[in-house]
């Protein structure tokens, strides 16, 4: 479940890897408000391109062959079962959800830095320029992408040895854990150049646990497994906002360094809840409904 998990985001960050240079590019011959112009009908073709390539079911796909279908549905059970009413209602008490939606909380203050902050970063604290700041800002998502993939295929693979709960687990504390130390040493590099490395290797590790997160929640959730991955993906956008109040209050009052400290707090704590979250403690087939707390 990692890999395919995982992709998406390779996906995410490449797109964001694009955007610093195009975007500093378009606001130096155009302006701001021509560069949203510019870029807005994208939404629009790519919300086109969703409605008219995507089907609910491999079966509703022109483009998926019988073999393709026979190889999906022989890993499912012969009775599909449906959730039972009251999703929302389940996932809320289910324990496993809230640990993984309270350590993704913390993973992506240190994810929001980068979406949000980092180009400022190094135009104002690094000082570089306008221009070469959108191009250095680009290399961090470039290293995410590598590392989202190498991170999803990484969870599969020790999920698949040692079992769901250590793989994920393992996966998802290392990620953070590397990622809460290297946004340190770029914090308190010397060189802007140095800093722009460790950065990029940060978003790396931080991109790693990413399949681990989306696997885990689907992995305790089962039948609920929609309802659970929106409420893991509310928690990790929830934070954007306060990190969009936290960082300059912070830079304002003790400077980057200590922004930048904060991050890896976050990160550290996110590491931490991985030791209380069991990715085997999903529901039993025969208990469509109820709720798998165990640890």
């Amino acid at each position: 479940m990692g890999v395919p998990n995982g992709w998406t985001n390779v996906g995410l960050t490449f797109g964001a890897a694009a955007t610093g240079p195009l975007i500093t590019w378009l606001v130096s011959e155009v302006g701001w408000r021509w560069s949203f112009i510019a870029t807005a009908p994208l939404g629009l073709i790519l919300a086109g391109i969703w409605w008219w390539y995507v089907r609910d079911t491999p079966a509703e796909h022109a483009g998926v062959r019988q073999t393709e279908l026979n190889l999906i549905n022989g890993s499912r059970p012969a009775v599909r079962q449906r959730p039972e009413p009251g999703g929302w209602k389940r996932v809320l008490r289910n324990r496993q959800v809230l640990l993984l939606t309270s350590s993704y909380f913390c993973s992506n203050y240190l994810f929001y830095f980068f979406c949000n902050w980092l180009y400022i970063y190094l135009v104002e604290s690094r000082e570089f320029a306008v221009l070469e700041g959108g191009w250095y800002a680009a290399a961090p998502w470039i290293t995410g992408a590598a590392g989202a993939a190498i991170g999803a295929y990484l969870c599969d693979e020790l999920s698949s040895r040692i079992g769901k709960r250590r793989g994920m687990r393992y996966t998802g504390v290392v990620g953070l854990s590397l990622a809460a130390g290297l946004i340190l040493l770029a914090a308190n590099a010397h060189s802007p150049y140095i800093c722009v490395v460790f950065l990029s290797l940060c978003l790396s590790c931080q991109q790693m646990t990413e399949g681990a997160f989306w696997a885990a929640t689907i992995s305790v959730a089962e039948l609920d497994a929609s309802t659970a991955c929106g409420v893991l993906k509310t928690g990790g956008n929830v934070v954007g906002g306060i990190g969009a109040l936290m960082v300059p209050l912070m830079v304002e009052t003790l400077g980057w360094p200590a922004a930048l400290a904060a991050t890896s707090v976050f990160a550290l704590v996110g590491a931490g809840l991985w030791f209380l979250i069991d990715a085997e403690a999903g529901e039993a087939p025969s208990s469509v409904g109820q709720v798998g707390i165990g640890i």
